[in-house]
């Protein structure tokens, strides 16, 4: 995301792993599978401790963005897609008096 200044798709991934699988490290080498291993993205509904209002997580683009990603790369030749769990901790604030707008997700993906 930060090298392309979006949100990656199928094809972005896609194009970064036939990349690397050019290396001449990999000279010679036989592709069996690229493992991709993510988690789904949350899709609670919080409410904001501040002001009350509701963040439903599946409503949002980026929600959308990551099935979207997943979904795709699922039915890619040579894709193996292993999720995670997402484990919503609440909400966090930025360090300073809070307001509505400072609260955002706490998400922590379990290890398994």
């Amino acid at each position: 995301q930060t090298k392309l200044g979006r949100f990656p798709n199928a094809n972005d991934v896609q194009q970064e792993c036939n990349r690397i699988i050019q290396s001449s490290h990999l000279a010679g080498r036989d592709l069996l599978r690229i493992y991709f291993y993510d988690a789904s993205p949350a899709k609670d509904k919080l409410k904001n401790p501040v002001d009350g209002s509701a963040l439903d997580l599946s409503a949002t683009a980026e929600f959308k963005q990551h099935v979207s990603l997943l979904d795709t790369l699922e039915l890619m030749p040579n894709f193996a897609v292993r999720k995670g769990e997402l484990v919503v901790q609440g909400m966090m604030s930025t360090p300073r008096a809070p307001a509505a707008k400072d609260f955002v997700p706490d998400l922590e993906q379990e290890g398994r």
